[in-house]
């Protein structure tokens, strides 16, 4: 089956006036993956205002993008039911003790190897011995544990391969990955990274490649979307996509949605998944990362995205006027002469997909001006 998304060009940024901030029918699947060059974080709407966040960065409010989104559009943060931590990298968990502390009824879901003591001691001994240097990522971390430690009351759930996470009348969700061996692997280095007193601070980096990421399928009836994380291909057919793919435990539904793992990298791809797990011509949507010479997708990545779907998408491209993109010199003269001038960036990318559940029709994609189908990506 070709899949052909009605793509509406109708958003703008968070806090622009011309967003549309209607808010979806009990009827309808949403998705909304938000974009920030360094930051991730989906929305999905379940079904009957039950929603589930995965993954948080923070707004110019200094607030999870996901809580600012649904004020917007006049959900309570009483309606989310599960926040989901698909791994621990800075750029997907700002916010998330925040964003926990507001959701106060919402079961988390994080990695098996995030609820094991090796991991809980390896953040503590870092936020207490070595705070300067335990990055923000840590440190939020240390957060939500903590509040945990403290008896909140909060369900907690870890995410294992082939696990169904959550389960109501409108819809059953599995956690894929990580593998009992990438959580074995993902253990030991850490015990090689403890911090050892008497030796020199060093800033806390999480591991890489980054093989303990969560990845979600949502299941309505005939509907189904695969939600990639951050999990990267490995050569052994026991972690990473091959883990996920060789298994005969995940649900054998195909998805026609898609949001592309590590922001498009190569080392993010399969051509079984693409073959195995998505009906031809899937939506799929994924978010950049920039940050100093690093920056994804590449155009490599982007040609070869486009070779698999007709329907992909971008949450944020770099969007700068023709006199800032052109000339500095200019740039400055007109900073000299004015009070102040902006220029059409905005910080956040978004894109919103929505789809009637368990119907034949097609997915209806909206995008910020920001945001990019990859056929106009240069």
């Amino acid at each position: 089956m070709t899949w052909q998304p009605k793509v509406q060009l109708i958003l703008a940024d968070l806090t622009g006036s011309k967003l549309d901030y209607s808010r979806p029918r009990d009827c309808e699947a949403e998705v909304v993956v938000f974009g920030k060059g360094i930051g991730e974080s989906i929305l999905v709407h379940l079904g009957l205002n039950q929603w589930m966040v995965i993954d948080s960065f923070i707004t110019g409010s200094k607030r999870p993008v996901a809580l600012d989104y649904l004020s917007k559009i006049g959900v309570s943060p009483r309606a989310v039911t599960m926040v989901l931590a698909t791994h621990w990298h800075d750029d997907h968990i700002r916010g998330l003790s925040n964003l926990l502390g507001v959701c106060s009824g919402a079961t988390f879901c994080c990695p098996l190897a995030m609820t094991k003591s090796e991991f809980c001691d390896y953040v503590e001994l870092n936020t207490t011995r070595n705070s300067m240097a335990a990055g923000p990522g840590t440190k939020e971390i240390h957060d939500v544990f903590s509040d945990l430690k403290r008896g909140s009351g909060r369900e907690l759930i870890y995410a294992v391969a082939n696990k169904r996470i959550l389960l109501n009348d409108k819809c059953e969700i599995w956690s894929l990955s990580p593998s009992d061996d990438q959580c074995t692997q993902f253990l030991s280095e850490l015990t090689a990274l403890m911090p050892q007193l008497g030796r020199e601070k060093r800033r806390v980096a999480a591991l890489e490649p980054n093989h303990n990421s969560v990845v979600v399928q949502v299941c309505w009836g005939s509907d189904s979307i695969l939600l990639g994380g951050d999990l990267e291909q490995t050569s052994s057919t026991r972690t990473g996509w091959n883990a996920v793919l060789n298994s005969t435990q995940r649900p054998r539904q195909a998805s026609n949605l898609f949001k592309i793992p590590h922001h498009g990298s190569e080392n993010a791809h399969n051509d079984r998944l693409w073959e195995e797990m998505l009906v031809p011509n899937a939506v799929a949507a994924t978010t950049p990362y920039s940050r100093g010479r690093k920056k994804l997708p590449a155009l490599a990545d982007v040609e070869r995205i486009k070779s698999k779907t007709d329907n992909a998408f971008l949450a944020k491209v770099d969007v700068r006027s023709p006199i800032h993109g052109n000339s500095s010199v200019v740039a400055k003269t007109i900073r000299e002469t004015t009070r102040s001038y902006e220029e059409f960036n905005p910080s956040i990318g978004v894109i919103r997909m929505r789809k009637v559940i368990d119907s034949t029709s097609d997915w209806s994609v909206q995008l910020s001006p920001n945001a990019r189908h990859f056929s106009d990506i240069r």
